[in-house]
């Protein structure tokens, strides 16, 4: 019932990686969960897990800024590790949160996710 257990959970599921997706829909629920701590910690499990494209999108709208700096990275990983194309999608959401993102830390990281996750398509975006 506590966060701080929560959250210490939903690291553990990150640390083991790809082993650990049959705990997806929890992780995926820990993402909406009320407390930051829990949602930072469910994205950057997603992220080690290489899953939850659509979900950590989501996330970018966060009303924390650790949990969307976690977000992009989790997408920016899941790019390198499986491909561009596994969250193509998030291109334009990482666009708007660089350029409207007053976190300079979550900033710079949207930056770098969309390094990995760039292409012709968000040309015109730029």
């Amino acid at each position: 019932r506590e966060a701080r257990v929560r959250r210490s959970i939903v690291y553990a599921l990150g640390a083991i990686g790809e082993s650990a997706r049959p705990a997806l829909p929890e992780i995926r629920e820990a993402l909406r969960d009320k407390a930051p701590s829990v949602r930072q910690n469910a994205a950057w499990a997603l992220g080690r897990i290489g899953a939850g494209a659509s979900e950590l999108r989501q996330a970018l709208r966060d009303s924390d800024a650790l949990v969307r700096r976690d977000a992009a990275q989790a997408l920016g990983q899941i790019a390198r590790a499986k491909g561009r194309d596994a969250v193509k999608d998030a291109g334009h959401e990482l666009i708007r949160m660089a350029s409207k993102e007053k976190d300079g830390v979550a900033r710079n990281t949207a930056l770098a996710a969309l390094a990995s996750i760039a292409g012709k398509e968000h040309a015109e975006a730029c």
